[in-house]
C-alpha cells in the first residue's frame, strides 16, 4: 500500500463527489483526480467546475491505477458499485465511501474484498445539503465538518490511517467509530430529525391552506429545510437502519406524550421548565462544539 496518493477516483459527481472533487484539487493533495458519471451533462459539469482532471462514462478507466477510490453514492448503491470496481482495482488500492449508514454496506463489502489485496474503511462526512447534483457542489462543504471513520476489526491499519489522513488534509476532522456505534448515534442525531422534519410538514399541510402557509415564518422554514432532501437517498439511508431508527422514534413518542400530559393537565409550570432544560440543552451542545447559528454542519 503506497503512503502517498497519486490518482484518486470519485465515483458519482452529484453534491458529495462534485464538492469532494474541488476541494482535492484546490488543495493539490493528489496528482491525478478521475470521476466516474453516467450521464453525459454530469461529467461535462464536473469537467466545467473544477471537480476532476478526468471524467469517464465506464468504472475501469475511472479507477485504473488508482491508490484511493471513494463511492460518494447513495447507501444501496455503495456495495452494488463496490463489486463494479473491483475487478479494476490496483492491488494496494484504499476505497472509502460517504454513505449515511455504515453496518450493512461495510459487511457487504467486506465480504466482496475478503480475498483480495483491496483495502475498504468506511466513512461517513457529516455535511452535506438539502441539495443534490453537482450544480450545488462546492468546495469548501467538507471544511470543519467531523468525519466518521468506521474500520472493523478486519481493516488494515494502514488503510485507516491513509482514510483519516485524507479527510484532515481536506481540514475536516475525522474521528474513529465502530459501524454500530456510527449507526446508532447517526439514528438519533441526523436519522430522527428528518423524519421528524418531513412529519412536522405533513401534519402542518395536512390540509391546503394559504394562511397557513403565510403563517409559516422562518423559524418553520428552518426547522422542516431537510424535509426537502431526496426521498430516494432518504429511502436507502432508513431502510439500511431502521432498527436503530425505530428505537429512536420510540424515544421520542416518549418525550412527546410526558409534553402532552403536561398540557392535558394545564401544568404550564413544568412546560416552561421543559423549555428551559432543553435551550440549556442545545446551548451546552453548541458552546461544546464550536458551531454557532449559521453553521451548515
Amino acid at each position: 500500500m503506497k503512503n502517498t496518493i497519486n490518482k484518486l477516483a470519485i465515483i458519482g459527481l452529484g453534491l458529495m463527489g462534485g464538492s469532494l472533487g474541488m476541494a482535492v484539487r484546490e488543495k493539490g493533495i493528489v496528482r491525478t483526480v478521475s470521476g466516474f458519471a453516467r450521464r453525459k451533462e454530469v461529467r461535462e459539469e464536473a469537467i466545467k467546475r473544477g471537480a476532476v482532471d478526468l471524467v469517464y462514462d465506464n468504472i475501469e478507466e475511472a479507477v485504473k491505477d488508482a491508490d484511493m477510490v471513494i463511492l460518494c453514492v447513495p447507501v444501496l448503491a455503495v456495495p452494488e458499485l463496490a463489486q463494479s470496481c473491483l475487478p479494476y482495482l490496483a492491488p494496494g488500492c484504499v476505497v472509502t465511501d460517504v454513505a449515511s449508514t455504515k453496518t450493512t454496506i461495510i459487511a457487504s463489502i467486506e465480504r466482496l474484498f475478503q480475498n483480495e489485496k483491496i483495502y475498504f474503511v468506511g466513512s461517513h462526512p457529516m455535511a452535506g445539503s438539502e441539495q443534490t447534483g453537482i450544480q450545488f457542489a462546492r468546495k469548501d462543504l467538507y471544511k470543519n465538518a467531523v468525519v466518521a471513520v468506521t474500520p472493523t476489526r478486519r481493516s488494515r491499519a494502514s488503510a485507516v490511517k491513509t482514510v483519516v489522513n485524507f479527510w484532515k488534509k481536506l481540514e475536516a476532522s475525522p474521528i474513529l467509530l465502530s459501524p454500530q456505534e456510527h449507526d446508532a448515534i447517526v439514528a438519533r442525531t441526523s436519522h430522527l430529525p428528518h423524519l421528524i422534519a418531513a412529519c412536522i410538514v405533513t401534519s402542518v399541510f395536512k390540509e391546503k391552506n394559504r394562511k397557513t402557509a403565510l403563517l409559516c415564518g422562518p423559524g418553520f422554514r428552518d426547522f422542516t429545510r431537510i424535509a426537502s432532501s431526496s426521498e430516494e437517498l432518504w429511502h436507502d439511508i432508513i431502510s439500511t437502519n431502521s432498527s436503530a431508527i425505530l428505537k429512536e422514534m420510540r424515544n421520542f413518542i416518549v418525550v412527546i406524550d410526558r409534553v402532552t400530559r403536561m398540557i392535558e393537565n394545564k401544568d404550564f409550570a413544568q412546560v416552561r421548565d421543559f423549555l428551559r432544560r432543553s435551550r440549556l440543552l442545545r446551548n451546552e451542545w453548541i458552546s461544546s462544539t464550536g458551531k454557532n447559528e449559521h453553521s451548515k454542519r
